[in-house]
């Protein structure tokens, strides 16, 4: 079986990632990140994202 707990990490806070591959970090308001070299998934990718917005 394989399950995922996807965790929502705010961009704006120094959040604590657990070591564990049952958990899944995803950046939250990733549209909004502006750091360079993230590798966390960010909120705004995948097949299920309604893009509305024009990323620059």
């Amino acid at each position: 079986m394989d399950i995922r707990i996807f965790v929502s990490h705010r961009i704006d806070l120094d959040a604590e990632l657990i070591d564990n591959p049952i958990y899944v970090p995803v950046r939250c308001g990733a549209v909004y990140d502006r750091r360079e070299g993230v590798t966390m998934q960010g909120d705004d990718t995948g097949d299920n994202i309604l893009v509305w917005y024009k990323k620059s």
